[in-house]
């Protein structure tokens, strides 16, 4: 069972594929300074020990399949 389905009975492999592979393009094509910006917001709302926002902020920009160049 994947995550997806835990979360909704309904959601199946063959509906989650084309959503997952869509949302990849989506954040390949995004630009280094809206991706930044996104995580930015988005990791914040994830992580509850403030102190360790900013390292997983840096880790996600550098783990993301494409060299983001940016400061920080």
């Amino acid at each position: 069972m994947t995550l997806a389905e835990l979360a909704n009975e309904n959601a199946k492999e063959e509906n989650i594929i084309p959503q997952a592979k869509m949302m990849e393009e989506m954040m390949l094509s995004t630009s280094n300074r809206l991706f930044i910006q996104q995580q930015k917001m988005t990791i914040p709302t994830m992580i509850t020990d403030s102190k360790n926002i900013q390292m997983t902020i840096e880790w996600s920009i550098h783990s993301a399949g494409k060299q983001y160049t940016s400061n920080l």
